[in-house]
């Protein structure tokens, strides 16, 4: 039997972050019983107290923003973390011990294969970064990355860090990154390391197995509604989403709480929402205007009309659109909607999951590779 264990963004209160570690869970899984073998699978359980104070939502945390949220939201919010960590602690096979920091594993934990999950678990810019995510304290045993993202922007980094961050990755022995941005970055500095691009892990499962895994419980939403999901809420998003709004006479669904702007949008607020709860929100949606990476991925998954906020600017975003040729699905505040709701249900997502299935096999040829399957 081979012992692997990932490291990973599968803690954080981000429904996108969640999914795509259950996924590639659930693909190695997957391939290793098609291939007849046997495999313990468990994801490191690192949560540190960064991350843990980030998605605090609770009156004690610091910011007049976060105390706001407690107040007005606070029943929801509640309702929302506890569906978090249920889908954690049940969905997810995670490590008996929960780490704040690793220094050293426990035995349990010492394993033949770590494999660097996806996400942009390599963005040393984050507020939640840990060096560990470089699996920096791997004795022993083979490191490999899937899909690992440096992030939606370009990363700055000091002299010291810059070349710690490249000496880890030199010790990998098999790389996969996420989008063409960070291949830039591994082939600038190590030219003459292989590195591979694959597709983020909530892709290998299909729409079929998304729904038959996680969605078979849930009820269908009846209503016709947008679905507005954003990490970051602005007055000109707000806006642009309001005049979509307005011309298609359809009311709007949020799941992330954003003060005022939620107050005095008009919105309809599902902040008790969890990750299953966010799937079922996309499936059941009539369009997705959206800024985040997995927001739009999901739409194209589940294959519903969508638009990316100036996505064409986001790194990952951008090589996800250029790899299925829709480009056209970006909007900005400057477009015309008009214009651009002519085309609203113009996608050809026969194409699109031609795609993602070659995308899957090339992917499944890596990680048997890489994980030594035969």
């Amino acid at each position: 039997m081979k012992k692997i264990r990932t490291i990973t963004f599968h803690a954080s209160y981000n429904f996108g972050s969640n999914l795509q570690a259950y996924a590639l869970q659930e693909y190695i899984k997957q391939i290793f019983k098609k291939n007849n073998e046997k495999v313990d699978y468990k994801i490191i359980n690192l949560r540190t107290k960064k991350q843990r104070e980030i998605y605090n939502y609770r009156t004690d945390s610091t910011g007049v923003k976060k105390y706001l949220k407690s107040i007005l939201f606070g029943h929801k919010l509640k309702i929302r973390e506890k569906k978090f960590e249920e889908f954690i602690n049940t969905k997810l096979d995670i490590t008996n011990k929960m780490y704040d920091s690793i220094n050293k594993l426990e035995d349990e934990d010492v394993a033949d294969y770590y494999i660097s999950g996806s996400d942009q678990l390599w963005n040393a810019n984050a507020l939640d970064f840990s060096w560990a995510y470089f699996l920096d304290f791997v004795q022993s045993g083979k490191k490999i990355s899937y899909s690992a993202s440096f992030g939606a922007k370009d990363l700055i980094l000091d002299k010291k860090s810059e070349e710690r961050l490249m000496a880890l990755i030199s010790k990998y022995d098999y790389l996969s990154v996420r989008e063409e941005k960070s291949y830039n970055r591994v082939n600038k500095y190590l030219p003459d390391k292989e590195c591979n691009i694959n597709v983020d892990p909530t892709i290998l499962l299909t729409k079929e197995e998304w729904t038959n895994r996680l969605l078979k419980d849930q009820k269908k939403i009846d209503s016709e509604y947008i679905l507005f999901y954003t990490l970051r809420m602005n007055k000109d998003r707000v806006r642009l989403v309001k005049e979509l709004s307005k011309t298609l006479k359809l009311p709007v669904v949020v799941l992330n709480p954003a003060c005022m702007y939620d107050i005095l949008g008009g919105f309809i607020r599902k902040y008790d929402s969890g990750p299953i709860e966010f799937l079922n929100y996309i499936k059941n949606s009539k369009l997705v205007v959206s800024s985040s990476f997995h927001g739009t991925l999901f739409s194209i998954l589940f294959n519903k009309p969508f638009y990316s906020i100036d996505g064409i600017k986001d790194f990952r975003i951008a090589t996800l659109l250029k790899k299925t040729g829709l480009e056209d699905r970006s909007i900005s505040i400057n477009d015309s909607i008009r214009r651009k709701l002519d085309n609203l249900s113009n996608i050809n997502f026969n194409k699109v999951n031609k795609v993602f299935e070659m995308e899957r096999r090339k992917s499944e040829d890596y990680l048997i590779k890489a994980l030594d399957i035969k």
